[in-house]
């Protein structure tokens, strides 16, 4: 046999040898992880002041033998979220921030409008209110980016201006712009709730009963229109984020 066949029969003698130590170097099947980090949202009050927060999570999910690839992709998930949002903070919550995308819990619909009213209602008597906003990740290897990034600047001396603050405009109607109203026999107080709780919802007027007992009248209203007087009107307006 020539030194060739020689050769062909010594590889060919190895090939079980080979084989098993590849299937012990490499699993057939490769599995499937699916893992979590959150993140708290902060927002505080430069010069000191009464902060919010808020957490969510985000979940990550890979095929793959490296489960902390599972926590990047969560905490890529965040990211996008936190990008997108406060790249059009004046739209409504963008679909990063759903469960489309991973993300749970997340706290905000239409984010300016609702930072600033959480805001103003936490430090009543202010008329302009710088905030810093910022974003702290928890999570196992994979949600802390290297070196040790457990968190991130948003935004830095935001402005948020309360659009009034009196709580109501006694005797003060916002005539048009209407998009609905309803009955009540809880006084203007409904009126705010209401409006503070729908994004659409710009202003308010109540309108007082006709009678002793009868309920007075809420309107929504999807603008904010001037004021005229009115005695038996009561208006406000919701907050804004500049």
């Amino acid at each position: 046999m020539s030194l060739t066949g020689t050769n062909c029969v010594r590889a060919l003698a190895m090939l079980p040898a080979l084989a098993l130590t590849l299937a012990v170097a490499l699993p057939v099947d490769a599995k499937t992880y699916t893992r979590s980090c959150t993140a708290t949202i902060a927002v505080s009050v430069a010069g000191g002041g009464n902060g919010v927060s808020h957490r969510f999570t985000g979940k990550g999910t890979v095929r793959g033998f490296f489960p902390n690839k599972a926590r990047e992709r969560a905490r890529d998930n965040i990211d996008e979220c936190l990008n997108a949002h406060w790249s059009s903070p004046h739209g409504l919550r963008p679909a990063a921030c759903t469960s489309s995308n991973r993300i749970y819990d997340y706290p905000y619909r239409r984010l300016h409008q609702e930072v600033a009213l959480e805001v103003c209602n936490r430090n009543p008597g202010r008329e302009r209110i710088f905030i810093n906003v910022a974003a702290t990740y928890r999570g196992d290897t994979g949600c802390i980016r290297h070196p040790n990034i457990w968190n991130r600047t948003i935004r830095q001396n935001y402005l948020v201006q309360c659009a009034t603050q009196r709580t109501h405009e006694p005797g003060i109607d916002r005539p048009g712009m209407d998009y609905r109203h309803f009955q009540t026999h809880s006084g203007w107080q409904a009126c705010q709730r209401r409006c503070d709780t729908e994004a659409q919802c710009q202003a308010w007027t109540y309108t007082a009963p006709r009678t002793p007992d009868g309920p007075g009248t809420c309107w929504l209203k999807n603008g904010v229109p001037p004021q005229r007087p009115c005695s038996g009107c009561t208006s406000g307006v919701k907050v804004i984020l500049h």
